[in-house]
């Protein structure tokens, strides 16, 4: 249930912003390889989940993100 509210909430034209705005003060890069395409916003905590400061997220370009998950790049 709870992985359903996160899902639901990364709709919500409220995280929408807030990744936007994250983005924006990155300046469209990605903090780690400073790609400007296919960025995202990425959770260093999820303390606040809902109510994010904005140094609880960082702006990474899809490998990056997947990296900093653990994932293979896509």
């Amino acid at each position: 249930m709870r992985d359903n509210l996160y899902l639901k909430y990364l709709q919500s034209e409220e995280w929408k912003k807030r990744a936007k705005d994250c983005k924006k003060l990155a300046d469209n890069k990605c903090s780690k390889c400073e790609a400007t395409t296919y960025l995202e916003a990425h959770h260093l905590t999820y303390d606040r989940v809902g109510e994010e400061m904005q140094e609880d997220l960082q702006c990474l370009c899809s490998d990056c993100h997947c990296k900093a998950h653990g994932i293979k790049e896509r």
